[in-house]
């Protein structure tokens, strides 16, 4: 049974983000503990470049021993997520332990877009504060947060979204539940932890 999960990832936000996303699938959806190394980061042009993701997911596949499995993020952005995932997934056929590849539809933060309503009144976001119909169609979801913030209601700008900060501070504080009810990936994303701490 998988002990550990190690992750690549595209962002900065996501080295601090994932890991606690992944312990909290497991602490809340699993009742499991699991061990997160601190995920790499691999700069986006160079997921497309099987040697370089095939080097980094052997380096995390090192951290994940023993008992453990490898996680990779990407943002899609303006890709087709499917597709991106592919063509991830065929740069890493060779390792003989659990991977799954998870690629958020635009980004990350349309996750936070989805869970909306678990998030208002905090981290200064607004109240109420409803998730827009379709969030993964948000074409700038770092925006729709700033724009949803107390200190931006006025002309002028006092709040910008933080990926270091407030990216790994939102995913401690949404609903896991309601968030993947609106959000295909984020459903996928934790479909896949679940499939690899049952490995």
């Amino acid at each position: 049974m998988v002990e550990s999960i190690a992750c690549v990832v595209e962002g900065q936000g996501e080295v601090a983000a994932l890991p606690v996303l992944i312990r909290r699938i497991a602490h809340e959806l699993a009742d499991r503990t699991v061990l997160t190394p601190r995920p790499l980061r691999l700069s986006r042009p160079k997921f497309r470049v099987p040697q370089e993701l095939d080097r980094f997911v052997e380096l995390a596949a090192a951290k994940a021993q023993p008992s453990g499995a490898v996680l990779v993020v990407a943002d899609s952005d303006e890709d087709d997520p499917q597709e991106f995932a592919e063509v991830c997934l065929s740069c890493v056929t060779r390792f003989e332990l659990p991977i799954a590849i998870v690629v958020p539809t635009r980004q990350y933060e349309s996750w936070f877009l989805a869970g909306a309503s678990s998030l208002e009144g905090k981290r200064g976001l607004k109240s109420p504060l409803a998730p827009p119909r379709d969030p993964e169609l948000v074409p700038n979801p770092k925006r729709w947060l700033e724009d949803r913030h107390t200190l931006n209601s006025g002309p002028q700008r006092k709040w910008c979204y933080s990926e270091t900060t407030d990216q790994p501070a939102l995913t401690g504080l949404m609903n896991l539940e309601e968030a993947r009810a609106l959000s295909p990936s984020l459903d996928e994303c934790i479909r896949q932890v679940l499939n690899l701490l049952n490995t």
